[in-house]
């Protein structure tokens, strides 16, 4: 398994996502040709060509891949909290907002949810959150949020930018002024 995590990596680092999916290929025909299975291995192999097929706009693939991965989990670990997080991104991409809805909702109830490792993971699910309201209150989908959202409150929480969280900077950015600007529309006079 090492070769051929050592080859992702190299293969990542040419920034080549086909061949990344290639080679993720290639890994999971290996392990599921060996008689003993190696559910980690699988796991590591159909998550990043989840991600690759994410980077690649091929979300209804990626979908595919990540639920194979997901499903092979018998407890909902801090991997698998990660994991289905992928799946609520290939389902923002790919506007299957209700699916995106059912897994947040799955997430959100599961045991060890108000316990997860970091900050980070915590922040990831309420950036989704905030962004299933957002659909919800501005395109009056057919997302039904089943828990309280209070927008100031996510504002008010969600920490200042942090070096260590550049990835999460942007997203949490365009969430909060895209609930601000629909406030403001919804409550012209609060806005002065």
């Amino acid at each position: 398994m090492t070769g051929r995590l050592l080859e992702l990596f190299c293969i990542s680092l040419q920034r080549d996502v086909k061949a990344l999916l290639v080679a993720c290929d290639k890994a999971i025909t290996f392990f599921e040709s060996l008689e003993i299975k190696y559910v980690f291995s699988l796991q590591i192999f159909l998550f990043q060509k989840a991600l690759a097929c994410l980077q690649l706009k091929r979300y209804d693939e990626g979908k595919e891949h990540i639920v194979r991965c997901i499903d092979m989990y018998t407890v909902k670990s801090g991997n698998w909290f990660w994991h289905t997080h992928a799946y609520v991104l290939l389902c923002f991409h790919s506007g299957d907002y209700q699916q995106a809805q059912s897994i947040f909702e799955e997430v959100s109830a599961a045991e060890g949810f108000g316990e997860l490792a970091t900050q980070h993971a915590k922040e990831s699910w309420k950036i989704v959150e905030a962004y299933l309201y957002y659909l919800n209150t501005t395109y009056r989908t057919e997302i039904q949020t089943q828990r309280n959202f209070r927008v100031t409150k996510f504002i008010n929480e969600v920490p200042e930018f942090s070096k260590d969280k550049r990835v999460t900077n942007i997203p949490i950015l365009i969430v909060q002024i895209l609930l601000l600007l629909h406030a403001a529309k919804k409550n012209p006079s609060k806005t002065g």
